[in-house]
């Protein structure tokens, strides 16, 4: 019932409104936990599953349990200063977070914060994005860019090309936060294809301990499945675009050849350091 009013209001209502609404409503729902950190952060790249962490992250279930009023960095990203309210809130939570730890710093007024990093197999990550911004991605300003650079390229030239703007887009966000897992206990790493697979739900109580969100098994699982993969791609005769084709494309079958070896030639080690053979 939640996710079906959601989706009947979403056309209508601005991402920054809802959220507005969210965080308005959510004030007045008791707590039966405040989490001990003021400030977390789920922190993450494209096509990791960010709308569905997002969504998680700030169902009413979960702020019961944590206390953490949800902001979406989407809506903040271009701010150069701190989320207007944000220094004014007992706790909030910096969702779908792209940029890198200086940057959640900034829009959350120098506060510290905890926080999750979700990745996914950069090899994997590559193929989808590559999709995902030739053919079915709505169109935008770095959408364009890319399609008109892929323009009479076959699928292993045009990978070559992407492969060289992921190391420009990706890279730094990556380093960015590896760099802070490695030096710091406030940062953990998640696998987008943990989140998603047979470990699921012990990866999400993995998180919820991490970030210090009290609640039940029972709960977990009714929120997961309010907002499950499969539920967001949508029925087989009307799905979502953004997730019909997930899992449905491996890397290997077209990361091969000339982009076999140029991902090599760039972002070869990458894999290794984030756990993936």
């Amino acid at each position: 019932m939640l996710r079906q009013v959601r989706n009947l209001l979403r056309p209508l209502v601005s991402l920054k409104s809802e959220y507005s609404v969210r965080r308005g409503a959510y004030s007045l729902i008791p707590l039966k936990h405040r989490s001990q950190h003021s400030r977390i952060v789920h922190a993450c790249l494209w096509k990791t599953g960010s709308q569905f962490v997002r969504l998680v992250l700030s169902d009413p279930r979960i702020y019961r349990a944590s206390g953490h009023l949800p902001y979406v960095w989407g809506v903040y990203k271009r701010q150069t200063t701190s989320i207007p309210d944000i220094g004014r809130v007992p706790g909030a939570s910096l969702l779908a977070c792209y940029g890198t730890p200086e940057h959640a710093s900034i829009q959350l007024d120098g506060a510290p914060f905890r926080s999750i990093f979700v990745v996914r197999d950069p090899r994997a990550l590559l193929v989808s994005w590559y999709f995902s911004t030739r053919f079915s991605h709505v169109s935008t300003e770095g959408v364009e860019r890319h399609r008109q650079a892929m323009e009479g390229l076959n699928e292993e030239q045009a990978l070559t090309y992407m492969i060289s703007e992921f190391e420009k887009e990706f890279v730094p966000v990556f380093e960015a936060w590896l760099n802070r897992i490695e030096n710091s206990v406030d940062c953990k790493l998640v696998r987008f294809e943990d989140l998603i697979g047979a470990s699921q739900k012990q990866t999400w109580m993995d998180i919820f301990d991490h970030l210090d969100i009290l609640t039940s098994p029972g709960t977990l699982n009714a929120v997961l499945d309010t907002y499950s993969i499969g539920k967001l791609r949508g029925n087989k005769s009307n799905p979502d675009k953004k997730y019909a084709a997930a899992g449905q494309r491996p890397w290997q079958d077209h990361l091969v050849n000339d982009a076999r070896v140029a991902f090599e030639q760039s972002l070869g080690k990458l894999p290794a350091r984030l756990g993936y053979e």
